[in-house]
């Protein structure tokens, strides 16, 4: 999020902005004496499901909850 918020790609780039700017270390609960993440700490967060395999399709709506929700919108 603080990449998005921010502006910033680069893993290098938020890890720097966050140890800089005690308002984001605030939103992420990190108190100011207390070390902020490296950027490959936030590198292996950022994407965790690169690796992830789904071996199943999802299931099918069941109907009865198709019918309720098109009823409910």
């Amino acid at each position: 999020m603080i990449g998005y918020f921010e502006g910033i790609e680069a893993e290098r780039g938020i890890a720097w902005r966050l140890k800089d700017s005690s308002i984001l270390r605030r939103f992420v609960s990190f108190a100011l004496d207390e070390d902020t993440p490296d950027h490959s700490t936030i590198s292996r967060t950022r994407r965790p499901t690169a690796h992830v395999r789904f071996d199943k399709t999802p299931p099918k709506p069941n109907r009865h909850a198709v019918s309720l929700l098109s009823v409910l919108l």
